[in-house]
């Protein structure tokens, strides 16, 4: 599996091998001065051939639409199969991706800078799964991607062919309700109060005492859904 770093600047450095190259992402990251650095698999999406070319104009389309613009006010159209904003904590992404089934996935992919933290924030906000999925209405996928580097939950999203621009109107409002709900259902717990805890057990604590703590915060500060 191969991997791309993607810069905040002007360029993409392409890297093969079999992990998300963290080591040298960090290296980059450091050399660029402090650039953003986001290692992001490339197993997803059509990356050759008829792809390339109609995804900047899937993206024109969907950056004109007020839903999708307001989840990302600051994108601009791209030619990747993929799109991101931050979230919480820093390295966090919202993440709008095809894949290469032709499907489309909705996702907060969990990027921070090193490998153990993002499997604590994974673990902390998997504790918290059955309030999430009642929030988002349904069940999530949750991966921790033990292999990797990153971790993530996700939604998929069954869409018709994404290359027949008859379909992108029913497609990108299908990517804005559920990259919608996702953020409905966890940004309430990137709270100051939830990510405090957090950062205990990102500090050393004890992951179970914190996961109990965090259920306390989160039955406290956010109504259940009935």
């Amino acid at each position: 599996m191969g991997a791309k770093l993607r810069f905040e600047g002007s360029f993409t450095v392409t890297l093969d091998g079999d992990d998300d190259h963290p080591g040298l992402a960090a290296f980059l990251k450091t050399l660029l001065g402090g650039a953003s650095a986001t290692a992001l698999s490339a197993d997803e999406g059509d990356e050759e051939g008829e792809g390339v070319a109609g995804y900047k104009g899937f993206w024109t389309s969907a950056f004109s639409q007020p839903r999708l613009r307001e989840l990302y006010p600051n994108n601009q159209p791209t030619d990747r199969h993929y799109i991101t904003t931050a979230a919480l904590p820093r390295g966090a992404m919202w993440v709008l991706t095809f894949t290469r089934d032709r499907q489309a996935r909705a996702e907060y992919y969990i990027d921070l800078q090193r490998s153990e933290d993002c499997k604590v924030v994974f673990t902390m906000l998997h504790g918290l799964q059955d309030r999430i999925e009642a929030d988002f209405g349904g069940p999530l996928t949750w991966e921790r991607l033990d292999t990797r580097k990153a971790s993530r939950i996700s939604v998929r999203i069954e869409i018709p062919d994404w290359r027949d621009d008859a379909n992108w109107q029913l497609i990108i409002d299908r990517m804005a309700s559920a990259m919608g709900r996702l953020r409905k259902a966890l940004g309430p717990r990137l709270s100051a109060a939830h990510l405090e805890i957090i950062q205990k057990a990102l500090d050393g604590g004890r992951v179970e005492g914190a996961i109990e703590e965090i259920r306390l915060v989160d039955m406290n500060t956010i109504p259940e859904v009935r």
